[in-house]
């Protein structure tokens, strides 16, 4: 049977300061028969992370857009505990924008983050399993024009697939990992698999596109051996702890970062910061010293560009005052990530830039290598790597002569990735924290506590009424019912 992508295609653009990209014609339909039309395929998707005109490319009847962007990311800030809740509501930008979302988020229990959340990842999933699935049905496997699009394919799905796990999977449980279909006919559905199921596959794929014998070209937007390397050190850093772990996931995770550690360097100024998180330009821009991957594009989730974030110190948001006091006064970080009175000054948005994203940080494979070598007992080396690290962003740090090496090391991650998507509430999940802040309530403008236990159920999003457990008989995750 032959398989159909629909592409509601304006024009394909190149991109500025960037690496140029191929040159596909507008078409209306693509039928997945032969390589150069799966290429195509994968090309439309490319290029629609950037594009202009916002989303335009439909499968199974629904537009594809790429999954990470502005409401993902102020979710995910709502969720963890570096913003000062009881005052979010006193900026314009963010009681105008996201008043609704922020008294469902901030007692943590955002059906719109998790229904958001599902549809789009899987969405995008699907999108790839037509990709993959009509690749592997090729004859001709072995070019190398092939392989460069097939692991395009899967190193994103894996992505996509990893993320889904981390935010729907409660922690320990390994028997509620998440419903996965690769057939490209299903984009939703399917019974939930273990946790051991799912790594199983995103390990399996990931190291299969690693050994091939390619290196990424310029078409090349999500493979690369670097990006691999990172992507599988986050996977077994993340399984460690998990119902699915094993004795050497921490080795694994130690293993694959030090490819990064031992090849790139870390950026040490202060102005380097500022000029990433204030993008210029549209396009996808690679193997920076902030990230592997920084996608910058025109498209907006929301209609005002300031949202949440201000423009002035009198309606930005305000940092919680344990993340700030984590700072040390000469930090780089201090003056690109905060304004005055604590004012988060990290994300800046424009005309030209609408929506960005740095994913695979070189700084995370850094402070995944040291977590990994501190598990595994080799604090020396965790030591080493923690000091390199902490030199590149504060200019009078030396040594570290503390007694607590590992809380060292993830007061460094809080302090690095605040703000940025996932990172803090997956590590707040994965170490068990409990957290206590205060916040508006709904009905009146009195500020009360929230609480969230160290295994509290909240971790785990809800598995989505409407988008999933409507139409497929699978298990809710514990205690949303």
């Amino acid at each position: 049977m032959k398989k159909y992508i629909y592409l509601l295609l304006t024009c394909l653009i190149g991109f500025s300061s960037c690496e140029k990209y191929l040159d596909l014609p507008p078409k209306n339909t693509i039928v997945t028969e032969s390589l150069p039309e799966i290429k195509s395929v994968m090309s439309a998707y490319l290029f629609n992370l950037t594009s202009i005109n916002g989303q335009n490319i439909r499968f199974n009847g629904s537009k594809i857009g790429f999954p990470l962007h502005r409401n993902l990311l102020v979710d995910c800030c709502l969720y963890g505990d570096d913003f000062d809740m009881s005052v979010f509501m006193k900026s314009v930008y963010g009681s105008r924008y996201y008043g609704s979302e922020y008294y469902a988020a901030v007692n943590w229990k955002s059906e719109g983050f998790a229904d958001r959340t599902w549809r789009e990842f899987y969405a995008t999933i699907g999108y790839l399993n037509e990709v993959v699935t009509s690749l592997d049905g090729l004859t001709d496997q072995s070019s190398a024009e092939f392989k460069q699009v097939r692991a395009e394919a899967i190193v994103f799905r894996s992505y996509c697939i990893f993320k889904l796990l981390q935010l729907f999977s409660p922690y320990e449980n390994d028997k509620l990992g998440i419903p996965l279909v690769l057939n490209p006919q299903i984009i939703i559905g399917g019974k939930r698999l273990t946790q051991t199921e799912i790594y199983k596959q995103i390990i399996d794929d990931l190291t299969t596109v690693l050994d091939y014998k390619m290196e990424a070209t310029d078409w090349n937007v999500f493979y690369s051996k670097p990006i691999v390397n990172l992507l599988l050190s986050k996977v077994y850093w993340y399984k460690a702890g998990s119902g699915a772990k094993e004795n050497d996931d921490w080795s694994k995770a130690a293993q694959y970062s030090a490819e990064l550690v031992n090849n790139f360097d870390l950026i040490s100024r202060s102005t380097d910061y500022k000029a990433m998180y204030n993008p210029r330009y549209a396009g996808i821009f690679k193997n920076d010293k902030l990230s592997l991957l920084s996608i910058f594009s025109k498209k907006s989730k929301k209609s005002n560009l300031a949202a949440p974030f201000g423009t002035k110190p009198s309606n930005r948001q305000h940092a919680s005052e344990d993340l700030y006091q984590l700072y040390d006064a000469d930090d780089i970080r201090l003056s690109a990530f905060f304004g005055s009175n604590m004012t988060v000054t990290k994300w800046n948005y424009g005309y030209f830039v609408r929506e960005y994203a740095h994913m695979f940080r070189i700084a995370d494979a850094f402070l995944v290598n040291a977590e990994a070598n501190f598990r595994i007992g080799n604090t020396d080396q965790a030591k080493l790597v923690l000091e390199q690290f902490k030199q590149s962003r504060i200019p009078s740090f030396t040594t570290y002569s503390g007694n607590d090496l590992l809380n060292e090391i993830l007061n460094e991650r809080r302090k690095e990735f605040c703000y940025e998507f996932e990172y803090r509430w997956i590590d707040m999940k994965r170490l068990g924290l409990s957290v206590t802040r205060l916040g508006k309530a709904e009905d009146s403008n009195e500020l009360i506590e929230y609480k969230l236990e160290a295994d509290d159920y909240r971790y785990a999003l809800p598995i989505p009424v409407y988008s999933e457990l409507k139409y497929n008989n699978i298990i809710q995750n514990p205690d949303w019912n």
